[in-house]
């Protein structure tokens, strides 16, 4: 993997984005957003102790969680916006300063969904991973008993859900199905705070809902793969379209190709695939 030397910083960050970053950090502070963070980490272990490769990066707009402790690959960056100590690279979430193709593993947490333009920090996320690379997106589910909430207190003027975008999971797999990446699992998680009285209950209703995979977690673990590019998949009834989709594929942008490239030393993967 290779990274440009960053911008002049990061685009202009307004007080109420540094806001909303600091309200989703307070959040997974919590007891519930601990409780919460133990669920996602315990999701992504089983994807992160198999993976393999030289590179996995962690994009966000906090430095909390870190999310990458399960696994074997050596190199590991944290990217994102604004300056933060666990934080080795500032830049855009939807112009990053890395080769296309680059990346092993890349996690994604609340990546989109804060983000005015989640497409294209989509887009940036396929550029950058290398052929058959792990994709992990984490997020709100909006459509669920916890999204129903956190789209109530958006009402009333709280300032980290008023500026969440609503995403649902078929619109992100609809994305990347048209940037060429194949889904490989999606699990919800975090169906009821496990709080007060009912905290018992609660526990064995989330570890019910997220082993019979129903879609009402709270917060999404989403697994894709990006495929080799040519690769065909079978299909049921194969029809060749004469008009190919068009404005999904990622394009270099001025500031990434006017950037000074500063290799970064690979060391070999601590293990192969099986």
């Amino acid at each position: 993997m290779a990274a440009r030397q960053p911008l002049c910083g990061a685009k202009i960050m307004n007080s109420e984005f540094i806001g909303i970053c600091r309200e989703l950090e307070s959040w997974y502070g919590s007891k519930a957003g601990v409780y919460a963070l133990d669920s996602i980490k315990s999701s992504l272990q089983g994807v992160l102790d198999k993976a393999f490769g030289y590179h996995l990066l962690q994009l966000g707009i906090t430095a909390n969680p870190c999310l990458s402790d399960a696994s074997k690959i050596n190199h590991c960056v944290m990217a994102g916006p604004r300056q933060q100590p666990r934080v080795g690279l500032v830049t855009d979430l939807d112009e990053l300063p890395f080769e296309s193709e680059s990346i092993d593993v890349l996690i994604a947490h609340h990546a989109l969904e804060f983000s005015p333009n989640p497409r294209q920090v989509l887009r940036e996320m396929q550029r950058v991973l290398a052929p058959q690379g792990q994709l992990l997106i984490i997020g709100f589910a909006p459509y669920t008993p916890l999204g129903i909430s956190h789209w109530l207190k958006g009402k009333i003027g709280h300032p980290l859900w008023r500026n969440r975008q609503t995403l649902s999971l078929r619109r992100i797999v609809d994305w990347l199905h048209l940037l060429g990446c194949e889904l490989q699992d999606t699990q919800q998680l975090y169906t009821l705070p496990p709080s007060g009285r009912l905290q018992s209950l609660a526990l064995r209703v989330n570890a019910h809902v997220t082993r019979h995979k129903w879609p009402v977690g709270g917060i999404y673990c989403l697994h894709a793969v990006k495929l080799v590019r040519g690769a065909l998949r079978p299909q049921p009834h194969r029809i060749l379209s004469r008009n190919p989709l068009l404005g999904m594929v990622p394009e270099p942008s001025a500031a990434r190709q006017s950037g000074q490239v500063v290799p970064i030393s690979s060391a070999a993967p601590r293990n192969t695939p099986q």
